[in-house]
């Protein structure tokens, strides 16, 4: 299996579920916490915001909030496919490692036959 190597960067503005991920909470919790936080104008609850329609999580409030910096990138979560992607740390090196996957539509190896026809 081939690997290719590519960039990694934490987003600025993370969404609401990776922001939970990153918490490991559920997205239910992530999303009441970013609710929480708009209702109260940022007394309680995860910080977020809005951004058009949508609710996003500005990086560099979720790491106070959190008390520490996301030092891996992306979140890895029970949706992640291990096998494809490795999360890797983004302090010292800014870079995962993306196993390449096979094609659907590759044939699968021939298997021993038995029995000649």
């Amino acid at each position: 299996m081939s690997e290719t190597t590519v960039e990694v960067r934490v987003p600025d503005l993370l969404t609401v579920m990776e922001a939970g991920a990153v918490a490991r909470v559920s997205r239910t919790t992530a999303y009441d916490l970013a609710h929480q936080f708009l209702a109260t104008s940022g007394r309680k609850g995860m910080p977020a915001t809005r951004v058009g329609g949508q609710i996003r999580v500005p990086r560099a409030w979720f790491e106070e909030w959190i008390g520490t910096a996301i030092t891996v990138w992306p979140p890895v979560t029970s949706d992640t496919d291990a096998d494809h992607v490795t999360a890797v740390a983004v302090n010292d090196s800014p870079k995962a490692v993306v196993s390449a996957k096979p094609s659907r539509r590759t044939k699968p190896p021939q298997s021993a036959q038995l029995f000649s026809v």
